[in-house]
């Protein structure tokens, strides 16, 4: 998924990572990167980060799940 560790994570401690579990995050990385695809097509700047990492990073700022995330990211 772009960022370490995550995919060996157990499920439930990706659930209380990010909110969501395993499927659903996947579901919604398809449809922003199906988003993006299409955005690309228009042509601008391509973005340097990963749909994953944007989502989480998303997730992150608007939820307040700081320890457990600042434990993964760091």
């Amino acid at each position: 998924m772009g960022i370490q560790g995550f995919g060996v994570m157990s499920g439930g401690t990706f659930r209380r990572l990010t909110g969501v579990s395993k499927r659903t995050f996947s579901e919604m990385v398809a449809v922003l990167e199906k988003d993006e695809a299409c955005r690309k097509a228009q042509g601008g700047k391509p973005n340097h980060l990963a749909v994953p990492t944007r989502l989480l990073m998303t997730h992150y700022t608007r939820t307040g799940r700081t320890l457990l995330t600042h434990r993964m990211l760091h």
